[in-house]
């Protein structure tokens, strides 16, 4: 779908330069595209890039659950129980 930056700035309450930044840094990850003269649209992603895309997500996950166990206070682990 199309992205708008001037939809996209008045619904998010932004100004136009910081939302170009962001959507230069989704272009550069390849989740954005620009065409000339069409404009920014999302990337479509191949059964591949989805493949790769989850399991990169599957090992930063895993990383930041164990992440979060190792600093946890002990009142938080009893938190855990109380749920």
């Amino acid at each position: 779908s199309k992205v708008s930056e001037t939809e996209l700035a008045s619904r998010y309450g932004v100004s136009r330069g910081p939302l170009r930044e962001a959507i230069r840094r989704l272009e550069s990850r390849k989740l954005l595209e620009r065409v000339v003269h069409v404009g920014t649209r999302v990337a479509s992603l191949s059964v591949s890039d989805l493949i790769e895309i989850y399991h990169v997500r599957e090992a930063l996950e895993g990383m930041a659950a164990r992440l979060a166990a190792e600093h946890m206070t002990a009142e938080e682990v009893r938190g855990l129980y109380d749920v």
